[in-house]
This record gives C-alpha cells, structure tokens and sequence, in this order.
C-alpha cells in the first residue's frame, strides 16, 4: 500500500508542480496588463497611484468625474478609483490598497448615489480578481460574495478554467510587448453614446425602485469616515447628476440623500449635490438613467472642478 502511494505521488508530482507554474504564469502576466479590467488593480496593487486627490465610487465615479479635467483644473495629481456594479464595501476594499500599497492621498472626492449603502450578493465581472485572488485585503472582500469556491482558492488554475479571454490576454502579454494599451486616464473612462432605452423597459416591468440600505455596510461606512478623519485625509461627498426621470423612479431616494446629509453633518464633510442641476433634465447627456456619456461627464467635470476650488487647496 505505502509503495502504491509513492507511485500516486511521484505520478501527481509533476502535474502539480505544472500547475502551480502555469498558474502563476498567468496571473503574473495578467499584473502587467493595461486592459482596463485590471489597469486599476495593478496600479493599486503595486503602488502606482499616490495621487493628491482620489476619486471613490461606483462605475457612476468611473464615469462621471474626469480625472484629467480635475488635474487640470485644481493643478493636483488625480486618480479615479470608481468601480463598476459595487456598493461601498468593494470602494472601502480598494481604499485599504491605498493605504497599504499608496501614498495617503490629501483628498478624497467620495461620490454618492441610491446603492453607495446597498449591498449585493454575487461578484459583478468576478473575473477581474482572479489574478489577486491570494492578496488578503482583496480576498478578505470578495470571500463575502457568490462567486468563487474552495477550489477557486485552493486548486491552481481551477479559477482560470473557461476564461478564455483571460487566456488569450495573458499569452498576448507575454509575447507582444505593445498589449492591450488602455483609453483609461487615471483610472476614468466614459463612451460616446446615446440613450440606450433601458430605462423605459424597467419602467414597464416596475413603476418605482425602492434601494435597501444594509446596515453593515452603513457601519463600514461611517468608521471609514472616523478613519479619515484621523488620518487628516480631508473628504467631500458628491452627488453627481442623476436623469430626472431616474431619480423619481427610486420611491425612497429623499430618505437615501438624508442619510448622506446626516453624515455630511455630523463629520463636517461638504455635500456638493447635483440632483437639481441643469444637466439632469438633458437626457441628451445621458445613455441611461444613472450614467453621463461622454459629452455629459465632460460638462459636468469642468462644473465639478470649478466647485471644488473652494474646498481644495494645493
């Protein structure tokens, strides 16, 4: 029997040993990537950011806040730190890297919308932290979602299984030098693009939405704002435009902007409040009901970065 078990183990040896090459292999091509899936990340990650001033939220941030116009403007290193389909608690995941990894940043332009408080279940494009999948601040976040399993974090490559385009991005990355330049700027991107007529389709299926707060979310979010406080890192709340028709749609919204005032209030942080202005009743700078297209964020950019000459100082 012992020898039998040898004969498994020197068999299994080698099919081990080339799976946690292969494995590692891609990840580590994929830490070179400039696809604007891992762009942030890697820059996160490595250390690459260590700018002035940080921008935080969801892919409303992504979208919204140009961080070329910002620099431009206020004559400060600025990075977009906005991440699609997730409430704070992936913005908080990333807020960790920056401390750990980053320069403390001397401003924080935390954008705000119905869900920054929500929670949701299941990793939204989960494929993007397969390469960090063993950093622990990333794993200790994304181990509270539906997405990956035992054998994701314990098998090597089992993760990367059916992710061919993760395949192909990583070989690519490896035998061309000139991969996968990125059109991010600073972590922003945005698309020219027209109203896309979802929003009338949910209109048909739902006549209102109302947003569920969670509260461990809205306790992680109050201690980040303790944290920051004592860290001397000064913030300022942001809500960025919203098409008017959205914003009716959401049934307890008024209760959502009386929190964020409420806390506004209570760490005497500036709340810039873009629901009434002028760009929510032009869908013509929108492509749905929550994001500006290009032509929109580039409007409300400039608007944002003349505002915040108030508040930021070089």
């Amino acid at each position: 029997m012992k020898i039998f078990l040898i004969k498994i183990f020197l068999f299994c040896l080698p099919l081990i040993i080339t799976a946690f090459t292969l494995d590692n292999l891609i990840s580590k091509q994929l830490f070179k990537s400039q696809n604007k899936t891992y762009l942030v990340w890697n820059n996160l990650v490595k250390g690459k950011i260590n700018s002035k001033i940080l921008i935080y939220g969801s892919s409303r941030a992504r979208a919204h806040v140009s961080s070329k116009i910002l620099e431009n403007t206020l004559k400060l290193s600025t990075y977009n730190l906005g991440i699609d389909g997730y409430c704070f608690d992936m913005q908080y995941c990333r807020h960790q890297l920056i401390l750990k990894n980053n320069s403390k940043p001397k401003y924080i332009i935390q954008t705000l919308d119905y869900h920054t408080l929500g929670a949701i279940r299941n990793l939204y494009q989960y494929e993007q932290f397969c390469p960090y999948i063993h950093n622990r601040i990333i794993r200790k976040t994304i181990s509270n979602y539906n997405g990956f399993n035992w054998f994701d974090y314990h098998i090597p490559l089992v993760r990367y299984y059916g992710r061919t385009r993760e395949l192909i991005l990583a070989t690519n990355i490896l035998f061309n030098k000139d991969h996968d330049i990125s059109n991010r700027y600073n972590g922003f991107y945005n698309i020219i693009k027209d109203w896309d007529g979802e929003f009338e389709k949910m209109k048909k299926k739902r006549e209102s939405l109302s947003q569920k707060m969670d509260n461990g979310v809205r306790l992680l979010f109050e201690n980040y704002l303790k944290s920051v406080e004592k860290q001397n890192i000064k913030v300022i709340f942001v809500y960025t435009p919203e098409y008017i028709e959205g914003q009716k749609f959401i049934s307890n919204r008024a209760e959502i902007i009386n929190i964020y005032k409420y806390f506004s209030k209570k760490y005497n942080i500036p709340f810039l409040d873009y629901s009434s202005d002028p760009i929510c009743l032009q869908r013509t700078y929108f492509y749905n009901a929550e994001h500006l297209n290009l032509l929109g964020s580039n409007l409300f950019s400039k608007k944002l970065a003349s505002d915040l000459k108030f508040y930021i100082h070089q």
